[in-house]
């Protein structure tokens, strides 16, 4: 017995040795993995863009009187900073890059197109960030209109998760079960498509508040 207490501490201790060799061998794996991905993309020669999903807003969302919105809020300033910056994006190419580092598209790309692929992708994101602005605020004053935005921001790959949660508060707030039901699917299915890692955690709100909603 008292060889057995004595030998458990040594191999607990031997196991977690173990355990962080392969933690330590896989973590070295990985960086010679992107160092060397990392080479062969800066080799990799600029190619043609036409391909490239590019976002367009429609045009009534630069059409839209926002005035309303912005005397209504308790932070009018953000607000009309979020509308400038749409304003802005209006003759801006932007693409939904989410997911892919610098790497990726250089690979996929060439690397002398990076500069301007940031530059696409860096839109995008001031993109969905006021829709989403945009879209709460609208939230008492227009709900139609909020909901409109918040939307297509969704379906244009958004992973902003209060945007996904403040849709699916109105489709609550409006619909019966059986329509709510089937826009929470259509939520997830959006959700579980986003290659972002915020994808999984909107998921898990949306059932979630499936679930407690139907208690």
């Amino acid at each position: 017995m008292k060889l057995f207490v004595f030998a458990t501490p040594l191999i607990i201790a031997l196991l977690v040795a173990l355990a962080i060799k392969k933690s330590d061998y896989k973590k070295e794996q990985d960086a010679e993995e992107f160092f060397e991905k990392e080479r062969k993309s800066n080799f990799v020669k600029k190619k043609p863009l036409g391909s490239l999903n590019y976002v367009k807003v429609p045009d009534k969302f630069y059409e839209y009187s926002y005035s309303k919105l912005i005397k209504a809020n308790e932070h009018p300033e953000a607000i009309e900073k979020a509308v400038d910056q749409l304003m802005k994006l209006k003759d801006a190419k932007m693409v939904n890059f989410l997911g892919k580092t610098n790497t990726d598209l250089k690979l996929e790309y060439g690397t002398g197109n990076l500069e301007i692929l940031m530059e696409y992708d860096q839109n995008f994101t001031s993109l969905i960030t006021c829709l989403e602005e945009i879209g709460e605020a609208a939230l008492t004053v227009d709900k139609a209109y909020a909901k409109e935005v918040l939307e297509f921001s969704i379906n244009i790959g958004s992973d902003i998760s209060s945007t996904y949660k403040n849709l699916l508060n109105i489709y609550i707030e409006e619909g019966s079960e059986d329509m709510l039901a089937a826009k929470k699917e259509k939520l997830i299915f959006m959700a579980k498509a986003l290659n972002s890692p915020m994808g999984p955690s909107i998921v898990r709100y949306i059932e979630q508040a499936g679930v407690e909603n139907e208690a």
